[in-house]
């Protein structure tokens, strides 16, 4: 008897209690969060353009591209950080540079960031980072690019080859002139010689 009011008494206790507790439990962790800083992403909207050039590039290289910041959040000119980075697929930041802008209602800067020499090929991400204290605010954007091997400049290739054309043209120019002078020289001599011979026979 004892036993089954024991167990009436605990499922009574687990079923009126636990969800209480439960309800407590998270309202707490509700009102601890909601005191910390937030930074609401609504004020902004911004965007990256990589071009098409760029989205694969070799190490050491510099990036370049344009960001597009519109502010929603006031009409009037405020203070904005922007950070730029380069992160790798382990959220390993490679390459950082920041500066702080005034804008109003909306914006572009055109912006390049160098690439480290050791970076080994693969897939890469380009992320901006925009902070305002004023209007209490952070938001980011990303794009992913590619890091390839060492690119061979086929211009440079085709100018390469055009001077050790060039160079090859005159070398064999100037053997043609040398031989021609030399047929030349010859047929003056055998032409003087038979005038020669030709006289004192007479």
């Amino acid at each position: 008897m004892k036993g089954k009011f024991f167990s009436f008494f605990m499922s009574f206790f687990f079923i009126s209690f636990f969800p209480l507790a439960f309800l407590f439990f998270f309202s707490f962790l509700f009102l601890s969060l909601s005191s910390l800083p937030t930074f609401a992403q609504g004020n902004f909207n911004v965007n990256i353009n990589l071009p098409h050039s760029y989205e694969s590039v070799s190490a050491g290289e510099a990036i370049y591209f344009t960001t597009k910041i519109v502010n929603l959040g006031s009409k009037n000119r405020v203070d904005i950080n922007l950070k730029y980075e380069i992160i790798d697929s382990n959220e390993l930041v490679l390459s950082s540079k920041s500066q702080t802008v005034a804008i109003e209602t909306q914006a572009s800067f055109v912006e390049t960031i160098l690439l480290p020499k050791d970076v080994r090929p693969g897939k890469y991400f380009l992320k901006v980072t925009l902070r305002s204290e004023e209007l209490n605010s952070e938001i980011y954007s990303q794009t992913t690019f590619n890091v390839v091997s060492k690119k061979i400049n086929t211009q440079t290739i085709k100018e390469i080859y055009i001077s050790l054309g060039v160079i090859l043209s005159i070398f064999i120019l100037l053997y043609v002139i040398t031989k021609l002078r030399h047929l030349l020289r010859k047929a003056v001599i055998r032409r003087e010689v038979h005038r020669i011979v030709k006289k004192k026979m007479q």
